[in-house]
């Protein structure tokens, strides 16, 4: 058997995506050489060029890992197999640590296969190929491991030749590194108020129909998202003309200038938890817009804003647990700002095409938000003497890390860390969905990949269609049937009153942890082991794991098993791993009496 038929059997069983006719179809790459070398290893030339050391690859290999890897490394990336040398050697220094392989061309992966025996890096579980992949679909494959620290090599040899494809994969680990602290910070922060919320909102969840109601009824209607960027000033005065032809979404920060002049937008997406954000909405009025939520929007915009109220699928475990009883609502694209989830909505009602205004991703002309928003009245009512408004806009900018990027205009603008993880989400979803149309009316915003930049005085030239838009928008409003809203509260009572019954045992097993891992600490003082205590401990774990609680449970304490996660327990020690799993007991049952608390509440609110 040759190696190339002997490493494709072995290839196809671990790897479904690939198919046999994919690789026979493939020939091998015609600049590379396969040559012998004094270690009895092959190398090869590519363009001249030697891949790995003419004398001993093997060798080569173990000084480049020894060198480069840290000694924490979570997980390796390499740009480019070549004929495997280094892979091979990393997961035999680091057998436990994920790799992965990112190879974009075919036939130079068929060269490796046809020159040597494959076998250790073929059926390695901790290894995983992406074989000509787009760079965007590697996000998936990122969000199953640890980014504590993660290593990328790349073979130098090779590398330049697919050089703008690495570059985009660089650009996804960027992101989903800033994605990660960001998310890690957001949660810290704000955990507890999103429970605290969804709970207070519970009557509205029983009650509101899913988004997936209004999925596609909009279809070949154009729309116009407003996102409160600096860039809105430049549309308002035209919004009543743009509103004679398109559908209007609006996110919640733009409501109230949208009123005020002139008209109601026909959504208005607002999933914001914290109380100072629905302060946006102090002045808006009733109007016949329809309202998009999320479930743990803070409760105030419930009592300000009247009308249809269409919910989304919840974010979270304990709406997630709330759902599998009364019926899921629709998933609506999250990607950490309403404008992220107001595109996404546009999307699930089939508008097409869709302009989003306002969408700036960064500060045009120092400014971070249009001329008379909430946030810019805020700097004025705070400024004083000796703080002035303008130094306030200006702290606000330096404290958001700006990084200066291309902007539609050809030219700069400044942005932020947290604005470019949103320029990565839409960039991601224009290739996800590349048969929707989206253009950027802002000139002098970030240049978004896949959003090409658009006049909004070419919208002006659009047919007149209001009369039809209102019409099918009633016809929506008609068919508005609130859920069956006493049946849905029986169930979510119920299902509350199981899972308080679930974290009462989540509550005493990890106190009953806390007091076994006191006991193993003593045993560790005394220089003895207990096995006993051993078992009993993993016995713990297991039953916490096992129940159906945990994922509610653990959503509060996702910092500290990040935390846990990059520890990286190699050589560290029985006290640190001691350390950590009674912090870890300790957290469970707090958030087990937090959660059992507020959810008692609920049920005598119902």
């Amino acid at each position: 058997m040759t190696y190339f038929t002997n490493n494709v059997k072995l290839l196809l069983e671990q790897n479904d995506g690939l198919t046999e006719k994919l690789l026979n179809s493939i020939q091998p790459h015609p600049e590379v050489t396969v040559k012998s070398t004094p270690s009895g290893f092959p190398t090869a030339l590519y363009k001249n060029n030697y891949i790995h050391s003419r004398y001993n690859p093997y060798k080569e290999a173990e000084n480049i890992i020894r060198a480069q890897v840290p000694e924490n490394v979570s997980i390796c990336i390499f740009y480019g197999l070549g004929l495997g040398y280094l892979p091979e050697t990393f997961i035999s220094q680091y057998p436990d640590i994920p790799c992965l392989i990112i190879e974009p061309d075919l036939t130079f992966f068929k060269t490796t296969l046809s020159t040597r025996n494959m076998q250790t890096l073929l059926t390695h579980e901790n290894i995983i190929f992406l074989l000509g992949t787009e760079p965007e679909q590697i996000a998936a494959v990122l969000e199953k491991y640890s980014l504590s620290c993660v290593h990328i090599i790349k073979l130098r040899s090779v590398f330049q030749k697919d050089a703008e494809y690495y570059a985009r994969i660089d650009y996804v680990i960027e992101y989903f590194l800033k994605k990660r602290e960001i998310n890690k910070n957001t949660l810290q922060r704000f955990g507890k108020l999103w429970l605290k919320n969804l709970c207070l909102n519970i009557k509205i969840i029983a009650k509101a129909p899913g988004i997936h109601k209004l999925s596609l009824s909009c279809t070949g209607l154009p729309a116009l998202v407003i996102a409160a960027g600096p860039s809105l000033d430049r549309i308002l005065p035209f919004l009543e003309e743009l509103a004679q032809r398109m559908i209007i979404i609006a996110v919640d920060t733009s409501l109230s200038i949208c009123q005020a002049h002139g008209i109601d937008p026909d959504f208005v997406i607002i999933a914001d938890p914290q109380y100072w954000n629905t302060r946006h909405l102090d002045y808006v009025r009733s109007g016949r817009y329809m309202l998009i939520s999320e479930s743990a929007t803070h409760p105030r915009v419930f009592k300000l804003m009247k009308g249809a109220i269409f919910m989304g699928s919840s974010l979270f475990p304990l709406g997630k647990y709330i759902e599998s009883v009364i019926g899921e609502k629709g998933k609506l694209g999250a990607g950490g700002s309403v404008a992220t989830s107001a595109w996404d909505f546009a999307r699930i009602i089939g508008a097409d095409p869709i302009f989003m205004s306002g969408l700036d991703l960064g500060f045009p002309d120092k400014n971070t938000h249009y001329k008379g928003s909430y946030f810019e009245e805020r700097f004025h009512i705070l400024c004083s003497r000796f703080l002035p408004a303008d130094f306030m806009s200006l702290k606000y900018l330096h404290n958001a890390g700006p990084i200066v990027v291309k902007s539609n205009n050809s030219c700069s603008v400044i942005s932020d860390q947290r604005m470019l993880v949103y320029k990565f989400w839409f960039e991601t979803h224009m290739k996800l969905y590349p048969h929707v149309s989206t253009k950027n009316l802002s000139k002098h915003g970030v240049r978004i990949a896949g959003m090409p930049y658009a006049d909004f005085k070419e919208l002006l030239k659009l047919a007149r269609i209001r009369t039809q838009i209102d019409a099918r928008l009633d016809s929506l409003k008609h068919k508005y049937v609130p859920a069956n809203y006493k049946s849905n509260l029986e169930k979510i009572k119920q299902a509350l009153g199981n899972l308080i019954r679930e974290l009462h045992t989540v509550f005493n097993l990890a106190k009953k942890g806390i007091r076994y891992t006191n006991q193993f600490e003593k045993s560790l003082d005394n220089k003895r082991s207990d096995s006993d205590l051993i078992k009993a401990l993993n016995d713990i774990d297991k039953k916490l794991i096992s129940t159906s609680s945990s994922t509610v449970v653990g959503f509060l304490i996702q910092p500290l098993i990040n935390e846990i996660i990059d520890a990286q327990f190699r050589n560290k020690g029985k006290e640190l791993i001691l350390n950590y799993s009674k912090k870890m007991y300790a957290e469970i049952t707090s958030s087990a009496r937090y959660q059992i608390n507020i959810m008692k509440k609920t049920i005598n609110a119902i």
